[in-house]
């Protein structure tokens, strides 16, 4: 049911009252409108003053940020890798939405079911073809601190997005599809390693999806032969993946000097590090 614009005017006039509850209350029904809220508000003809306008941030962004945190802590306790990187992933979308008309889940099974319906078997070089050339995903230098670029439903949306977003795509949606792609922790440049039948390619999603096969990494120069040959040590699972993309997102908002953000990453940040290290 989507959210009556006409009640915007008696939210807004709640912002600040003494009850928590109504605060809470209101701060549901707001988020409810999701990234359409400040539309939604124009077109009521509602100007804010300058204290409403920072109640409703200050409002918004305790309600959104205690959702997030235990979305994010629920995802680490998800059974399998990949339910994992998707419960993250959809935790952050929420998080700067507000609310989503889709959820991930949803739109990375629309995305297998336009796949089937154009390729009549299963492989990673056609995932590469569909999600990079027909599907036109790419990588973004001209806004690459955008802390949407993050995330994957924008990415989706856009077509647009940074290494680790790009590259946890295919491998979500190769997931779906029975395909074994794995995330290669490059540093500075996050990479996958796409497997068919008894070959491999290093794919780099940020780079329309081209692909190196590791037969022919000699014919590479010094450098990339280097670290090539130490890629089977740069495989990483969600954890670390996800690690990357909290760094990700704390440099994004701090580029934005988003202070309230950039705390509250940087504490999930901190503790995933932590986790990270206590683990056998």
């Amino acid at each position: 049911m989507n959210p009556d614009p006409k009640l915007l005017r008696h939210l807004i006039k709640l912002l600040d009252d003494d009850s928590s509850v109504v605060r809470q209350a209101v701060s549901e029904q707001l988020c409810s409108f999701g990234r359409h809220l400040e539309r939604s508000i124009l077109e009521q003809g509602i100007t804010l003053s300058i204290g409403e306008n920072m109640h409703l941030q200050s409002l918004i962004f305790e309600h959104v940020s205690r959702r997030f945190t235990e979305n994010w802590s629920a995802a680490a306790d998800q059974p399998e890798e990949h339910h994992i990187l998707v419960s993250a992933f959809n935790a952050i979308a929420e998080f700067q939405f507000l609310t989503l008309d889709l959820t991930l889940e949803e739109l990375l099974d629309q995305l297998v079911a336009e796949y089937d319906s154009i390729y009549p078997s299963r492989e990673v070089l056609q995932l590469s073809e569909f999600l990079f050339d027909i599907k036109g995903l790419r990588g973004v230098p001209d806004d690459y601190y955008n802390p949407l670029n993050s995330n994957l439903i924008y990415v989706i949306e856009k077509r647009r997005g940074v290494p680790i977003s790009l590259a946890s795509l295919y491998i979500l949606v190769g997931h779906r599809l029975g395909l074994l792609i794995e995330g290669l922790n490059f540093p500075g440049h996050f990479l996958t390693r796409a497997h068919s039948g008894r070959k491999s390619f290093i794919v780099d999603c940020y780079n329309h999806g081209k692909y190196v096969d590791e037969a022919k990494v000699g014919m590479l120069s010094p450098e990339l032969r280097s670290a090539f040959a130490h890629a089977g040590q740069l495989r990483c699972d969600s954890a670390t993946l996800l690690i990357r993309v909290l760094r990700n997102l704390v440099h994004a908002y701090a580029h934005q000097q988003n202070q309230p953000c950039v705390e509250l990453f940087s504490s999930l940040l901190r503790q995933s590090e932590t986790n990270q290290a206590d683990e056998p």
